[in-house]
């Protein structure tokens, strides 16, 4: 025998249903306790609320202090948004999202995400690279000419490869890498490498360097190196560059494209063009500065 228990609260058989009860374990006697304790917390996030947008008031407040344009006002506004979403876009480009835009994660492992953070992330990386490849490449050991050779390496692309796209540069640390094996133990010899090994460091100075563009390049700069990057991902879409994979490593169809892509692609948001519809350039300076520092105090 079975019950409609529907039709059994619609016809008044006794049986007094109370949804509370049902879902949550609780009877009306406590309905007054939970109103207060809801109402309680609902007080206690509005007060929260309320400090972080004081807070983000007063942080906006200092970043525009002084500053006699509506333009380095934006800058500085955006500067700062793009750094405090910097850890979600990172989240992003390493796991991915169920958006479209997000089809193209990058997959690095915590271990090197952390390692890609880090200022010396380059050095780092190269180093611990020799360090775990001892037994194959013994005479590569941390010498001094070995490292003021990596530091002029990094030195190098933050000078005079600096206008280069990530992905460009990111080949630069390659082939250091590779030339080094190569100048011990001759042509091939850096085949020996673990695959997933150097996969995983060149993943890793992607992001770092990506990082690097985001918190050094002001906004201008910032640009035009997003446009360049998008114009290559365009071009290698459209005509894919030869790539013959070596032995034991897979081909994988526009890969060159999905590895150029930068992580100002992985924001959630459009936040320069947020900041840049939400608020009108052409206001008196003190009319602009309270538009965008409002902005910003309410930015989710």
């Amino acid at each position: 025998m079975s019950y409609d228990s529907s039709s059994l609260i619609e016809s008044g058989t006794g049986f007094d249903f109370d949804l509370d009860v049902l879902l949550y374990g609780i009877n009306k006697q406590d309905n007054d306790n939970i109103s207060f304790n809801h109402s309680t917390k609902k007080r206690r996030v509005s007060k929260e609320d309320k400090y972080m947008k004081f807070k983000r008031k007063h942080t906006a407040i200092q970043l525009v202090a002084g500053l006699n344009s509506n333009e380095a006002i934006q800058e500085s506004i955006l500067k700062q948004i793009l750094l405090e979403k910097l850890d979600d876009a990172i989240y992003s480009y390493q796991f991915g999202d169920s958006s479209p835009q997000y089809m193209y994660a990058q997959y690095i492992s915590r271990e090197y995400t952390d390692i890609a953070k880090d200022e010396n992330a380059i050095f780092i990386l190269i180093s611990n690279l020799f360090q775990n490849h001892q037994a194959i490449y013994k005479d590569i050991t941390p010498t001094q000419e070995f490292i003021e050779n990596i530091e002029k390496l990094i030195n190098d692309i933050g000078t005079i490869y600096k206008d280069e796209i990530v992905y460009d540069r990111v080949g630069r640390v390659q082939k250091f890498i590779h030339n080094i094996i190569i100048d011990k133990y001759g042509e091939y010899s850096h085949y020996n490498l673990e695959v997933q090994d150097m996969k995983d460091l060149l993943s890793a100075v992607r992001l770092h360097l990506n990082i690097y563009d985001i918190k050094k390049l002001n906004l201008k700069s910032l640009f035009e190196m997003q446009t360049r990057t998008m114009n290559t991902v365009a071009m290698e879409i459209k005509s894919p560059k030869e790539y013959i994979p070596r032995q034991n490593k897979k081909f994988r169809h526009l890969w060159r494209a999905t590895r150029t892509l930068s992580l100002l692609g992985f924001y959630k948001k459009d936040y320069i063009q947020e900041v840049l519809s939400a608020t009108d350039s052409t206001l008196p300076l003190d009319e602009f500065k309270k538009a965008i520092i409002n902005y910003y105090v309410n930015l989710n």
